[in-house]
């Protein structure tokens, strides 16, 4: 009998006890573990672990970052945006050229994608830092361009890791904002992992990860 890619067409991405195993005999590290879980559209989920608990790699192969070594992952979202937790911004570019680069690469004319980066921009409230380069923004407005690439692209699936961990609590509450908003306005589903608490608050669904295991998914 054929499993069915995704059970029901709500679901953007299924994993059915995926494992991901780095090296080989002694030196193996396993970094996730029998995992099983789904993401909705819609689906806000904050994934909650200590450093090291494998968080970082389930959010890789949920993206198709990485793939596992044992287990299925089926994807229903065709566009999947990423925010990483560090610098994610390409140097020789000024900000408008970095939201609108993975655009050109899907196929948009240069007049084109340009337009729509300057519209994600002035969405996420930065529209005035368009032609700055990276090096001359702060961390948290490095974030928002980042944030204006995922918006530009409208994904179905929103995968952030630690998005906030270089953050002061003030910048990281507004990216959190800003995530939680272009989500909803999009009606993607969005994973977050974060070892804060509070932000892991504001999220109406839960994962904790340890050991490389979800123990407990709410």
């Amino acid at each position: 009998m054929t499993t069915p890619l995704i059970e029901s067409v709500g679901e953007l991405v299924r994993c059915v006890d995926v494992a991901r195993t780095y090296g080989q005999g002694q030196d193996a590290v396993v970094a996730v573990h029998g995992v099983t879980c789904t993401v909705g559209e819609g689906d806000q989920i904050a994934l909650t672990g200590s450093s090291g608990s494998g968080k970082t790699t389930l959010l890789h192969l949920l993206a198709g970052l990485d793939r596992p070594t044992t287990g299925k992952i089926h994807r229903g979202a065709a566009t999947i945006g990423i925010v990483f937790q560090g610098p994610s911004l390409l140097p020789p570019l000024d900000v408008t050229e970095n939201v609108a680069l993975p655009l050109l690469i899907a196929g948009r004319d240069d007049a084109q994608a340009r337009s729509e980066a300057l519209l994600a921009l002035e969405a996420v409230g930065i529209a005035d830092l368009a032609d700055r380069l990276p090096e001359e923004l702060s961390g948290g407005q490095a974030q928002r361009v980042a944030l204006a690439r995922v918006l530009a692209a409208k994904p179905r699936l929103i995968i952030a890791d630690e998005p906030t961990g270089q953050l002061d609590s003030v910048q990281a509450d507004h990216v959190i904002d800003l995530l939680i908003g272009l989500a909803s306005d999009l009606g993607a589903g969005l994973v977050v992992a974060t070892h804060d608490r509070s932000i892991a608050d504001r999220f109406p669904r839960r994962w904790d990860m340890r050991d490389g295991v979800v123990r407990s998914q709410t």
